[in-house]
């Protein structure tokens, strides 16, 4: 694996650029702050979130948690932050310095990094032994998302709405909750406040 230079990172690829090209977030703001949706807690006020510039730093007003532009990527895409690094290298082209490779790590196969797709994953999910067991059939294994991928047993969580909020998996005979949930979409359906 090639080092990885966070400090490199962050200084080559700002942090308002990592939410709105890469993250895609929607934020408006005048002077030093921009603002919008949190997209660690899902909450739809436009206020919930804030990037202060200057600072090349985020904050989650419901999450109480901040950070700077490796964190923002691995906590909305619920990863660890070399992997978010990466994705940042990946995602804008970036050389390693100081590395003895002038590549960046390799995307995951088939393809670039990119921003996590619940239904795309779950369409991948495979029926096995382990799924049958749960006496459903592969079409209802299809549409509930539940299937298998690198030995673990995945089973989706939904919204109201239909779309998928995240994943439960199986370890060690453990049910694993996701660390943050995906935002529901749906324009007919009202986030509730905590």
């Amino acid at each position: 694996m090639p080092q990885l230079d966070f400090a490199d990172i962050k200084s080559r690829v700002s942090i308002e650029r990592v939410a709105t090209e890469m993250l895609k977030l929607e934020l408006s703001g005048k002077g030093d702050q921009l603002r919008g949706p949190c997209p660690i807690t899902n909450n739809a006020d436009p206020r919930a979130f804030v990037i202060t510039i200057s600072k090349q730093a985020f904050y989650s007003f419901k999450a109480k948690k901040g950070g700077d532009a490796l964190t923002l990527v691995a906590m909305v895409n619920n990863t660890d932050v070399r992997k978010a690094a990466e994705a940042i290298v990946s995602y804008f082209g970036l050389s390693l310095r100081g590395s003895n490779s002038s590549s960046p790590p390799s995307p995951p196969a088939g393809g670039k990094w990119k921003v996590f797709d619940a239904d795309a994953f779950a369409e991948a999910l495979a029926f096995t032994d382990e799924v049958k067991a749960l006496n459903i059939t592969p079409e209802q294994a299809k549409q509930l998302g539940i299937g298998m991928h690198r030995g673990k047993l995945y089973i989706a969580m939904r919204y109201e709405s239909g779309i998928i909020a995240g994943f439960v998996y199986s370890e060690g005979g453990k049910l694993v909750l996701p660390k943050n949930l995906l935002p529901d979409l749906a324009d007919n359906i009202v986030p509730l406040r905590a």
